[in-house]
């Protein structure tokens, strides 16, 4: 059977539509951006490789600064041959620079590649047996900068005792969820179910298998989120429709393909008394300034 996948022609369409179909103006300011911006100005214009990454990870450093977190944990599942955790450590470093904001990364992967599908709900219509195998690990391991490393082995195994050494002094703050499978899915996001001190109160995740004809809410990625909503009551994950309008490129396909992770019993949602100068609407006709810091 022909396995489905992008092709070159596909790219090429994902690009004239996400770039070419935006207004001359942008196109022109973005060009500048890439060549004079500043960092966070090139997230902004997704002048960044893996624009989705380096919008999550510096969205999580922002956070962080929020709650007096002085350190973030970035965490990937699926690292195949490791250009995706390569460039996430790369991201990392910038934000760093950027913001002030260290971070921790950790790559899961179960090492030889993907499992066979339990049945319908894993797409076996697009992925198979052996997909993605971790070509040449210690060569990875020793690329990594020292803040990152790689847990191989089943999800189902190692998701939790990393859960019992997490430290809510380095809170996870954004994950990439590129297992393929609903199976192997459905075990990662035993992620977001330690203490609630161990995440930032909101962040993002990215899902690399939830935009195309043969993703559905039946099966893969989708299902599995969906069904994590069902399950747990203070841990929620949302497709934020609202994101489109604060991006400049509207067309972009990754916006589709992020979820917003609320930790809604997190000790920074809580009600606080008194714990800031009450927010004021200002009005100039009668004197009244604006306090809404």
């Amino acid at each position: 059977m022909k396995r489905t996948g992008p092709s070159l022609l596909q790219l090429r369409r994902n690009f004239a539509l996400e770039y070419l179909c935006a207004p001359m103006h942008v196109i022109l300011t973005a060009a500048f951006i890439k060549l004079f911006g500043s960092y966070r100005q090139k997230v902004l214009f997704d002048q960044v490789r893996r624009r989705q990454h380096a919008f999550g990870i510096l969205e999580a450093a922002d956070i962080a600064k929020r709650v007096g977190a002085k350190q973030v944990t970035v965490v990937e599942f699926g690292v195949a041959s490791g250009a995706g955790l390569m460039n996430l450590a790369q991201i990392c470093e910038a934000v760093t620079k950027e913001t002030g904001i260290s971070f921790r990364l950790i790559g899961f992967d179960v090492g030889k590649g993907l499992p066979s599908p339990i049945d319908y709900r894993d797409h076996p219509e697009m992925f198979q047996s052996g997909d993605y195998p971790m070509v040449n690990p210690d060569a990875l391991k020793n690329s990594l900068p020292s803040f990152a490393s790689l847990i191989i082995g089943d999800v189902k195994e190692t998701v939790p005792k990393f859960l019992e050494e997490l430290d809510k002094e380095s809170p996870i703050g954004y994950v990439v969820f590129d297992l393929d499978y609903y199976s192997s899915t459905v075990d990662a996001l035993a992620i977001f179910e330690g203490d609630r001190e161990e995440y930032l109160p909101v962040f993002w995740s990215y899902f690399d298998d939830v935009s195309g004809i043969w993703f559905n809410d039946w099966c893969g990625e989708l299902l599995a989120i969906n069904e994590f909503n069902e399950k747990h009551r203070y841990r929620k994950l949302r497709l934020d429709h609202s994101l489109m309008a604060r991006r400049v490129f509207k067309n972009a396909q990754w916006l589709s393909m992020v979820r917003s992770v609320h930790i809604l019993d997190h000790p920074f949602r809580s009600i606080r008394s008194s714990a800031r100068e009450a927010k004021v609407i200002g009005n100039t006709a009668l004197g009244i300034t604006s306090k809404l810091k």
